[in-house]
């Protein structure tokens, strides 16, 4: 905390200086030229390094003073104050607060110091961010591996997946035709009615199963942004008749009927397949 007679000496002395948020009070690197006293406000410490871009290291409180080392030094800013809110500071030249100072040995020795204990504390929080910054860029390196390798393991996937549903449909298909052969031997059983029942039961099966294979095969091509949809105009009626007529014999074991009740002739425009499917 500043001694009562630098603070009187600022306020008797110093021109007064008004800060709006944002606003730069001086940069790293600036001739130290002014010393101030904060009376009120906020203002932020920024320090940068060749390998960073400036970082928030400290805050200065109300009433203490801003850039007195520089003044005592000589040496040029060492980092960038930034109004973190309306600040109002008293400014004196370095020249005026070095003849002051000239006077006041025991001020001198009160303030080196204190500004020993500042600089201790701005060197380890630059030496903590520095550590972190480097921790960070090995996290983004790692993360970028990370990301490579869930990319190739996501193409694994899709190709898998393509494999194994272009394999489903091979046996899927022998099972249709070996069902269509199967049919005209109707006549040589004892249960025909059982029979057609079964092959119906079978066929709605596999025909399922396919209309799933095409669903996933739609769903990866949606997923890359390749799925066409085939528009044309046909009658909705005769759609749902037709889907009825394959559910059939999957519920009729069930003793439940599916009906459909809706006037002819109604038409509409879409893809058909896909709304076969939904």
């Amino acid at each position: 905390m500043i001694l009562p007679d630098i603070n009187q000496l600022f306020l008797d002395h110093g021109e007064k200086v008004t800060l709006e948020t944002g606003d730069v009070l001086f940069r790293q690197g600036d001739a130290s030229d002014n010393v101030y006293l904060l009376k009120s406000g906020i203002l932020n410490v920024y320090v940068a390094s060749e390998k960073s871009s400036p970082v928030l290291v400290n805050s200065v409180a109300e009433g203490s003073l801003v850039g007195e080392l520089g003044a005592i030094t000589r040496h040029p800013r060492t980092a960038t104050i930034i109004a973190g809110a309306r600040a109002v500071l008293f400014c004196l030249s370095t020249s005026q607060f070095r003849t002051y100072l000239a006077d006041n040995l025991a001020m001198v020795e009160t303030m080196t110091l204190t500004n020993r204990e500042h600089l201790i504390s701005a060197d380890t929080n630059r030496v903590h961010f520095e550590n972190t910054f480097q921790q960070m860029q090995k996290r983004v390196a790692s993360l970028g591996e990370e990301k490579e390798q869930l990319t190739e393991l996501l193409r694994l996937r899709e190709e898998l997946e393509a494999m194994v549903v272009h394999d489903l449909r091979n046996p899927l298909n022998s099972i249709v035709i070996a069902l269509s052969l199967l049919e005209p031997l109707k006549d040589q059983v004892q249960d025909k009615d059982g029979f057609l029942l079964l092959l119906r039961l079978a066929r709605g099966g596999t025909q399922r199963m396919l209309n799933l294979i095409s669903a996933l095969l739609d769903i990866a091509r949606l997923e890359s942004g390749m799925l066409a949809l085939n528009f044309s105009e046909f009658d909705l009626s005769s759609m749902i008749e037709e889907v009825i007529s394959t559910q059939q014999a999957l519920v009729t074991v069930s003793s439940v009927e599916l009906a459909a009740r809706m006037p002819d002739g109604l038409s509409v425009r879409a893809d058909r397949d896909v709304l076969v499917r939904v």
